[in-house]
């Protein structure tokens, strides 16, 4: 595996395993939004439509460039193509050729976490990058670590803080007793305390509290080791020769503040000390780890995708066709379109009417805009439609909702933890027109 081809092929499958479907992950509307929302500049920098009226942060900026010359619905998945890109150079560059080194460069690339359509990815390349700048010694190298730490927590603020607890338990820093270190951990505990304690109305520290609070951090936890458990195991156990007391303290500090923040997601940060130190344990039982951390993340993140597409051709084609259906009418729209993040793209890339509709679990949908007679919300199976009707009785009980079959729905995929027994739900289109409990309203139709 020294050769750099297979990094390539590595690469290129990760990467065309994307384009297979046209339909996005869950946080795509909410970063693109606020990037489109930045293109129409009509309510300000800070304006994310599909939010309605949050403010976001600085992520979109970055995706703007991109979003101003393409509202196709593959956007999202070309600028995540290219970060995936990045990565790979940013590590071919850190670490010296060798078998080792290039199996864990496809080993973080084929990783099903790193492929998902998040924040985390870009901030990660930004700490592997900026370490070697960022420290002199045993000291921070505060002129250089204050405008990127700045930078980073305007791009996306729960991933700097959480970068940066990473960065410094690579240093092993994060128990360091001099009077900075301290104000610092006296700020940040005093902040959380704020956070959970003190009533606001502000949608971030709400959002922050609710995850501390929720009680999901344990099967958020689960969650992770299910998709990154062997590639985290395989990474300690390749750069074992790091482990000390201290290091092995520092990354328990790390582990428990990812671990209070909840998301699955945010554990992906776990991977950076490994990633930024450069001694190897080249054994076999390094080799032995690595090959089966390979072996399953290529299964589930390339092998997978292929197999159920290939089983089942026609989801794809039919969510091409719920997609472009969407595209070519649904955003010249006069009201409010409640759409999920799945089919929404080329609805809230071309018009202010979208409005995020977040399905948070099994039987709960979040809106960030309440829903009024006139608007219309697209769905595209039956258990959606009776999850929105009850919500909106919850938002609005003077309203019901009338639903209208769009595009005739097809069976969902095979799943690969039911060891392909069990499909995903049904796939079709439904149109729900919302009215006045007591008659219906006018409406306008597309």
């Amino acid at each position: 595996m020294k050769n750099p081809l297979w990094i390539v092929l590595a690469l290129l499958a990760a990467i065309g395993v994307k384009f297979i479907l046209p339909t996005n992950p869950m946080d795509t509307g909410w970063d693109f939004g606020h990037a489109y929302s930045l293109i129409r500049n009509d309510k300000g920098l800070f304006y994310n439509d599909y939010l309605h009226d949050n403010a976001t942060y600085w992520y979109g900026f970055l995706i703007a460039p991109l979003a101003a010359v393409s509202s196709n619905t593959y956007t999202p998945k070309i600028f995540y193509s290219f970060l995936l890109i990045t990565l790979t150079i940013i590590l071919v560059v850190r670490h010296k050729k060798g078998h080792l080194n290039t199996g864990i460069i496809i080993l973080l690339i084929a990783n099903y976490l790193i492929l998902t359509h998040r924040p985390e990815v870009f901030s990660v390349i930004v700490g592997i990058f900026a370490f070697p700048f960022l420290f002199k010694n045993k000291r921070i190298n505060w002129p250089i670590a204050i405008p990127v730490g700045l930078f980073l927590f305007l791009v996306h603020p729960a991933n700097a803080v959480i970068l940066g607890v990473a960065l410094l338990a690579s240093k092993r820093l994060l128990l360091h007793r001099s009077t900075l270190f301290i104000f610092l951990y006296v700020v940040a505990i005093t902040f959380l305390i704020i956070i959970i304690l003190v009533p606001t109305e502000m949608f971030y520290f709400t959002f922050l509290k609710n995850r501390i609070l929720g009680g999901n951090q344990f099967a958020n936890f689960l969650q992770f080791l299910k998709y990154g458990g062997l590639t985290l195991i395989a990474l300690a156990i390749i750069k074992r020769k790091i482990w000390t007391k201290l290091f092995a303290l520092n990354y328990l500090v790390l582990f428990l503040f990812t671990f209070l923040f909840s998301p699955h997601y945010y554990y992906i940060f776990l991977f950076v000390p490994f990633l930024v130190c450069t001694h190897l344990s080249w054994d076999n039982l390094s080799k032995l780890t690595l090959v089966i951390a390979i072996s399953f993340n290529v299964l589930i993140s390339i092998v997978n995708p292929i197999y159920v597409h290939l089983e089942h051709p026609k989801y794809a084609e039919q969510a091409t066709q719920i997609v472009n259906y969407i595209d070519k009418n649904a955003h010249y729209a006069k009201r409010a379109i409640f759409i999920d993040q799945h089919i929404g793209f080329p609805l809230y890339a071309k018009s202010a009417k979208a409005k995020m509709m977040i399905l948070r679990d099994t039987s709960h949908f979040s809106l960030a805009t309440k829903p009024l007679p006139g608007d219309v919300a697209y769905l595209t199976n039956t258990g959606d439609i009776k999850i929105f009707e009850n919500l909106l009785k919850k938002f609005n009980p003077s309203c019901k909702a009338s639903p209208t079959k769009i595009i005739h729905p097809i069976q969902g995929r095979l799943t690969l933890h039911s060891l392909y027994k069990n499909r995903t739900d049904s796939l079709g289109l439904y149109k729900m027109t919302i009215y006045e409990n007591e008659k219906k309203s006018q409406t306008t139709s597309f």
